[in-house]
């Protein structure tokens, strides 16, 4: 596939969405699935540990546990369109996993992670870091910080990943720490995900959107841009600012309306259905329609296709007229929201920003 940082500024691009969803799904995550005394042997892990973890609803130990399954989930954002994967390690670093009994195990659990995404068949894979701080409290110990994300990002680049993506970092110092560890740990483009107020504070240590950013892009990222967690009417006048404030590739994160949390595209209701082929168009087809299929290769299925995955391709729409490259769905989503922002957006150029500030000569070109 093109190298990630040949297409900065080039191409539209969709990332993955929550895997949650499916494993719901599958019984992975609500104590149907019964953890066999032999996976979790084989897997290195005490059995006692890993049904810890599952009935804490970790996910990240069904990278060792169960990779298959991991994998599988992968390829239904795949079937759907997504071009980007996000890596199974949110919660990966040692501290989340030692609250688990599985701290150590972190770079088993991260290298399987990345590997099960590149399986699934993905253009790049993005592997995700989450932030080893609580989202409220005291000034983090950043330096204990930079310790727990070098580990968990050495585990993750030893598999080959694209790029680094931090997921929702809420606090300015410790997106400074983990963008640090990621730049002396590799060479490879890091990207990172703000976790902001509606307001366009940071929501741990409450920085400005702009103050933010341009802190964040003088540590040297390669893509800035707005995580999980708010509304789509909080998100667009926030994006439109954060073009404003820099001209680095920028990212966003739609969070599926609240009807998405119970998941309506996993039921059995196939009245919205998306069809996508791998890599290269989709269509959306109404209710009105034939069940339609996603093709993946010599593999097809129906992906559901509710109604509110329109209001889904409307904001991308909106957000690749503002400037933005990297498009995903939030951790309410399924991969139908993938196969939406596909359709809207997938096969199209991005759209270039305007510098914040203009020269004159610069000016009377663009009145002209």
């Amino acid at each position: 596939m093109a190298d990630l940082q040949l297409r900065l500024n080039n191409d539209m691009l969709v990332v993955e969405g929550s895997l949650r969803a499916i494993l719901e799904r599958e019984g992975a995550l609500t104590g149907e699935s019964e953890l066999r005394a032999a996976d979790a042997e084989a897997a290195g892990l005490i059995c006692e540990d890993a049904r810890a973890a599952e009935l804490a609803g970790s996910i990240e130990y069904l990278n060792i546990l169960d990779e298959e399954l991991v994998c599988s989930a992968h390829e239904r954002y795949v079937m759907a369109g997504a071009q980007c994967a996000l890596t199974n390690t949110v919660a990966a670093s040692r501290p989340a996993l030692a609250a688990l009994g599985l701290g150590e195990h972190v770079e088993q659990i991260n290298r399987v992670a990345v590997r099960a995404a590149h399986q699934a068949g993905f253009q790049h894979v993005l592997a995700c870091v989450g932030s080893v701080m609580p989202n409220a409290g005291p000034v983090p110990d950043t330096d204990r910080a930079f310790a727990h994300y070098s580990e968990q990002i050495r585990a993750l680049v030893d598999e080959q990943p694209d790029a680094i993506i931090l997921v929702d970092f809420t606090d300015l110092g410790d997106i400074q720490a983990a963008v640090r560890a990621a730049q002396r740990s590799s060479d490879l483009p890091v990207i990172v995900g703000l976790g902001m107020a509606a307001d366009g504070s940071l929501l741990t240590s409450g920085e400005g959107l702009e103050q933010a950013v341009a802190a964040v892009e003088a540590s040297g990222v390669s893509v800035v841009g707005i995580g999980s967690g708010l509304t789509i009417e909080e998100l667009l006048p926030l994006s439109s600012r954060l073009a404003q404030a820099t001209q680095l590739p920028l990212y966003a994160c739609i969070e599926p309306p609240a009807a998405n949390i119970a998941h309506p595209s996993l039921a059995a209701d196939d009245s919205y259905l998306i069809q996508a082929s791998h890599g290269a168009h989709a269509t959306c087809v109404s209710n009105e329609a034939c069940p339609s299929q996603v093709s993946h290769g010599t593999h097809a299925m129906q992906i559901p296709y509710p109604d509110h995955t329109e209001e889904i391709a409307t904001a991308a729409v909106h957000l690749r007229q503002i400037g933005v490259q990297f498009i995903g769905v939030g951790k309410g989503s399924v991969p139908a929201d993938c196969g939406a922002l596909f359709a809207a957006i997938g096969a199209l150029p991005v759209v270039q920003k305007r510098p914040a500030f203009l020269t004159t000569k610069e000016r009377k070109v663009a009145l002209r």
